[in-house]
C-alpha cells in the first residue's frame, strides 16, 4: 500500500507544478486561491504550504477511497504535532511519499519527499519560490518526516491484489522518479 499511496501523492502534487503566485501579490493567484478554497480557508495572502500538502493528501485519499487522517491545519507545527495523535507515524527517517517538516524562523515548512538518495531528499513543495516546485534538500537535524503514505486502512473493494491499480501506480512512480532524477 505505501508504494501505491506514495506514487499517488507525488502524482497529485506534480499536477500543480504550474501553480505560481501572481507577481506583486504575495501568496495569491488563481491557483493558490483554488488551493486555499479547497482547504476551506479564506483566500488571504498567507503562507500556503500546509494547505497544499493537506489538499494533495486529501485528493490521494479520495482516489483510494480512504479517510484523510492528516490534521487539517494551516500551521505546519500543528500538523507535525497532531499527526501521531491521528495515528500517523513521525520520525527522522525519510521515505518516498512522506511529508517533510523543517523548522524555519516564525514556524516551519512542509512538502513531499519524492525520493531519497544518501543524505538528499528530492521534493515537491508548495510555496517555495512563490510556486509549486520540484527541488532537492540536504537532510538536516531539524527535519522530521510525517509518514502519511504508510496508512494501511483500505476499503474492502481495494483489498487483495489489484493488478491494474498496481501497474498504473508503478508506471506513475517510474515517470515521477524519472522526472525527479532529471530535474
Amino acid at each position: 500500500m505505501s508504494k501505491v499511496f506514495a506514487s499517488i501523492i507525488i502524482s497529485e502534487a506534480d499536477r500543480w507544478t504550474d501553480c505560481k503566485e501572481q507577481s506583486g501579490t504575495p501568496n495569491r493567484s488563481d491557483c493558490v486561491d483554488t488551493i486555499k478554497r479547497y482547504f476551506g480557508g479564506e483566500t488571504k495572502p498567507e503562507p500556503w504550504c500546509a494547505e497544499f500538502v493537506w489538499m494533495v493528501v486529501n485528493q490521494a485519499c479520495y482516489i483510494l477511497g480512504i479517510s484523510n487522517p492528516l490534521p487539517r491545519t494551516k500551521s505546519t507545527r500543528v500538523m507535525l504535532s497532531r499527526s501521531p495523535k491521528a495515528g500517523v507515524k513521525v520520525n527522522k527517517n525519510p521515505s518516498p511519499g512522506c511529508i517533510f517538516f523543517k523548522t524555519r524562523s516564525g514556524g516551519g515548512h512542509v512538502g513531499f519527499v519524492a525520493s531519497v538518495k544518501g543524505n538528499t531528499i528530492y521534493t515537491i513543495e508548495g510555496n517555495v519560490n512563490d510556486s509549486v516546485t520540484w527541488g532537492e534538500r540536504e537532510i538536516r537535524e531539524d527535519f522530521e518526516f510525517i509518514h502519511i503514505q504508510n496508512i494501511t486502512k483500505l476499503p474492502w473493494l481495494l483489498r487483495g491484489i489489484n493488478v491494474f491499480w498496481t501497474a498504473t501506480a508503478l508506471v506513475g512512480a517510474y515517470f515521477t522518479w524519472k522526472n525527479v532524477v532529471t530535474k
